[in-house]
């Protein structure tokens, strides 16, 4: 997996979103909640699934993987990814069509967003674009 961090930290209350062009496998946000655990957002639009990734010290766990009709599945469509952070609640749409609602158990008040792409065969190509924080309230 390929990821970037964004130096802006986000607390409770915000949501992050990124409208995102994705081939070759997944791509989305991810969450950096703790030291010890980050979340990973990410859809297909070649399969037109999403999934749900924690990323811990100890390797990996998928933790949600699901189909949804929330995903423009055209090589050249484009969508919109939203995550909402509300204290130990995590919420996530697609298109602005909620799909998940998670708890995350020790959500820090300091955490920090990146982007992340994850080839399925070979290559992946993810192109993001209005990418955005702001406090939702």
């Amino acid at each position: 997996m390929v990821y970037a961090w964004s130096g802006k930290t986000v607390t409770p209350g915000h949501l992050i979103a990124a409208d995102l062009q994705v081939s070759g496998g997944f791509a989305g946000l991810m969450l950096h909640l703790h030291t010890e655990a980050d979340l990973a957002f990410m859809i297909s639009t070649e399969l037109g699934s999403y999934r749900v990734v924690q990323h811990h010290t100890h390797g990996e766990r998928l933790l949600l993987e699901a189909r949804s009709s929330a995903i423009a599945v055209g090589l050249l469509d484009s969508n919109r990814l939203t995550l909402s952070l509300q204290g130990g609640s995590l919420g996530l749409a697609i298109n602005d069509q909620p799909v998940a609602q998670l708890q995350v158990a020790s959500s820090s008040k300091q955490a920090r967003f990146g982007l992340a792409a994850l080839a399925l065969h070979g290559s992946v190509t993810a192109l993001f674009r209005q990418v955005g924080v702001r406090y939702g309230g």
